[in-house]
C-alpha cells in the first residue's frame, strides 16, 4: 500500500496573499494579485485548479492508493469542497480544513470543520508570501489566544500540519514557539511538512544543521512525523538547480533517516504542484528507491503506516 501524504484538490483560486486576492488565469498560471503572475501547475491544468477526481487518476494511474488533502492559503478557503471530496471518496481521502486561528471565534470554526465537515485536523501554511505572515507578520505558534486551538486538536486526536515557510532563521521557521505548544499540549499530532526546510536552501535562512537537527528532534519527545515533499526546493537549492533525481535531496532525506529513523517520515509528494519538478511516476520511483535497503516494516512505515497513524485512516489494517 502507498499513501500519498501531502496532495492539494482545490475548485478555485480566490485566496489572499501579500499581493492581494489570487485568481485563476488558465493553463496553470494564477494572478497572486495585484497583477503578479505566476506559474502554480503545468499547461495541461486549463483552468488552473485541481479536481480530487483528477487526482484519484494519477493515484490509480501511478499505484497510490490513498492521499492525504492539504490546503493552502491561495487556494482560499476551500473546506467545504474537501469535505465533500472525503464524503464522496471516504476509501481514498482524508482532509485537513483551513481557518484564521487569529478569528474572533476561530476554535468554533474548528470544532464545526471536524465534528461537521468531517475534516482530521488543520493546516497551516507560515509563508511569508501567500501563507500566514503574508496576511499576519506578527503570527507566533505560541500565542496565547491559539492555545484552545491545540488543545482541541489534541482531545479530539485530530491533525496539524505544519508549512514552516522557510528553512532556520526565515519567519515562520519557529522552532522554539513550536516546541512550546508540544510541551503545553504533548499529546497534539503534527506533521511538518517538507522535511521541515532543510539547510541546503538559499531562501534567506541562517541556520545549519544543527539548528535543522533540533528540528528532527522534536520527533524524538513527541508525536511529531515529517513527510518528504521536497522535490520543489530545487529551484532553491544553494548549489543551484538540479534536474530529477535531485541528489541534494537524496542526500537530506538520508539524513533526516539518519537522525529519526523511518518511524516518523512520512511519504509524500505536493501533487499536482510537483508536476512542474517530476513526473508522479517519478515520484513514486524516487522513494522506492530511497527506501528500498531498509527493513520492510520500515519501508511500510515511511510508504503507509505513519500517514495513517498521523492523520487518521480508517480502516487501513482491514486493506494492508
Amino acid at each position: 500500500m502507498i499513501i500519498d501524504a501531502h496532495t492539494h484538490a482545490y475548485d478555485r483560486i480566490c485566496g489572499v496573499t501579500q499581493y492581494g486576492v489570487g485568481r485563476p488565469l488558465g493553463y496553470g498560471n494564477v494572478d497572486l494579485g495585484a497583477d503578479h503572475p505566476y506559474r502554480l501547475l503545468p499547461p495541461s491544468f486549463t483552468d488552473s485548479i485541481s479536481p480530487c477526481e483528477l487526482l484519484m487518476e494519477y493515484m490509480a494511474w501511478v499505484g497510490v492508493d490513498k492521499a492525504v488533502l492539504l490546503t493552502q492559503n491561495m487556494y482560499g478557503y476551500t473546506n467545504d469542497y474537501l469535505s465533500d471530496c472525503v464524503r464522496t471518496y471516504p476509501d481514498k481521502f482524508v482532509a485537513l480544513g483551513s481557518l484564521d486561528p487569529l478569528a474572533v471565534d476561530s476554535k468554533h470554526t474548528l470544532e464545526y470543520l471536524i465534528s461537521n465537515k468531517g475534516l482530521s485536523g488543520l493546516k497551516l501554511d507560515l509563508h511569508t508570501q501567500i501563507g500566514m505572515l503574508a496576511l499576519r507578520p506578527d503570527f507566533k505558534l505560541n500565542n496565547p489566544y491559539l492555545m484552545p486551538l491545540w488543545e482541541l486538536l489534541a482531545e479530539r486526536s485530530m491533525t496539524l500540519a505544519l508549512d514552516l515557510g522557510g528553512s532556520y532563521g526565515t519567519p515562520g521557521h519557529q522552532l522554539s514557539e513550536l516546541r512550546a505548544v508540544l510541551e503545553a499540549y504533548p499529546k497534539l499530532k503534527l506533521v511538518i511538512c517538507h522535511l521541515g526546510f532543510p539547510p541546503c536552501l538559499d531562501d534567506g535562512g541562517t541556520g545549519t544543521e544543527k539548528e535543522w537537527h533540533q528540528l528532527l528532534d522534536l520527533a524524538d519527545a513527541f508525536q511529531v512525523w515529517f513527510d518528504t515533499a521536497v522535490f520543489w526546493f530545487s529551484t532553491m537549492l544553494k548549489g543551484g538547480n538540479e534536474q530529477y533525481p535531485y541528489p541534494t535531496l537524496k542526500e537530506y532525506f538520508r539524513k533526516c533517516y539518519d537522525r529519526i529513523g523511518g518511524s516518523r517520515m512520512i511519504f509524500g509528494t505536493d501533487m499536482p504542484t510537483i508536476l512542474l519538478w517530476a513526473t508522479y511516476a517519478q515520484c513514486i520511483d524516487w522513494i522506492e528507491v530511497m527506501t528500498a535497503d531498509l527493513a520492510p516494516e520500515e519501508r511500510d512505515a515511511i510508504l503507509w503506516k505513519n500517514a495513517a497513524a498521523a492523520y487518521g485512516f480508517p480502516n487501513v489494517a482491514d486493506e494492508e
